[in-house]
């Protein structure tokens, strides 16, 4: 909410509950609610937070890098912490989450999505004859028993909890939205995983430019690697069908496609990003042959 007071612009940002302090926040206090609202820094650009940084800093350089790593080193704990919650609530029913029982269909669902809207996308769907659909933004796996992702999807229940695990660490990945298991008494027992994509995103492998516009999206990958590196590796049999590539103006986004193929760990950022710029290089690589 912005309120104007003459010359001046007072902008409200309510990111969460509010309490009113009485007294002055210690360091720790003020680097903690820095770093909560931090979390939402790809909203804002990187010279958007070095001018809010140096400001807050008075203009001291010294003092304004050592804040910016401590907010960074919080802000990567309290993502962590995120996940954690995250991968126990997403299979409760909450004011996040929905369970869903009808007809041939049971599972669970992310509540800002009607269950409905869900299922006539499946419907849409039909008899899938490929691992994974895309549908008005929709991303749709499609798994029996074991997929080409190389991790068998029997667990449904796992599934959907290291779906949401991953997007709660607010790295690049589609939103998780539902996952749903279909009963049929002439069927295989089928899933199906359902993720919001970002507009205008397409296959990574789809991409008819890939080759041609390889520094490119190299760099977009990277870029992801960077942002991913304080969590995890990706899968050392990463291909670029596990990702998804976003083209605004002229430059390049990627994005995670296939949370399968990102994992959790807790090792130091330095090792996690030497193992994701290699396995990213070698994609590419790969990709060449």
């Amino acid at each position: 909410m912005t309120i104007n007071l003459g010359e001046r612009r007072l902008i409200l940002i309510d990111f969460e509950r509010v309490t009113i302090q009485t007294k002055c926040l210690s360091e720790k206090q003020r680097i903690w609610y820095l770093a909560k609202l931090n979390r939402a820094k790809r909203y804002f650009t990187y010279t958007d937070r070095l001018r809010f940084l140096m400001s807050y800093a008075k203009g001291n350089f010294d003092y304004c890098k050592k804040l910016a790593r401590q907010i960074e080193a919080v802000t990567v704990y309290i993502q962590k912490k995120d996940a954690k919650k995250f991968y126990k609530q997403c299979i409760q029913e909450n004011r996040k989450f929905g369970l869903f029982k009808k007809t041939n269909y049971s599972g669970h669902f992310r509540r800002d999505y009607s269950p409905e809207t869900l299922l006539l996308l499946l419907d849409t769907l039909g008899e899938p004859t490929q691992e994974v659909c895309y549908i008005n933004n929709f991303q749709i796996v499609h798994f029996t028993g074991y997929t080409r992702a190389g991790r068998n999807y029997r667990n449904i229940k796992q599934v959907w909890r290291h779906a949401n695990a991953v997007f709660a660490l607010r790295i690049d990945v589609p939103i998780p939205v539902g996952i749903f298991t279909r009963h049929s008494a002439k069927l295989p027992r089928e899933g199906f995983l359902l993720s919001r994509m970002t507009e205008n995103c397409i296959p990574l492998d789809q991409y008819v430019n890939l080759h041609t516009d390889k520094n490119s999206v190299l760099f977009a990958l990277l870029r992801l690697a960077e942002r991913v590196s304080p969590f995890g590796i990706f899968s050392k049999d990463l291909s670029t069908h596990d990702f998804l590539i976003r083209m605004k103006g002229n430059r390049s986004g990627c994005y995670l496609g296939n949370y399968a193929a990102f994992h959790i760990n807790h090792h130091s950022v330095q090792k996690n990003r030497t193992a994701n710029t290699r396995i990213i290089k070698q994609l590419l690589q790969t990709d060449d042959r």
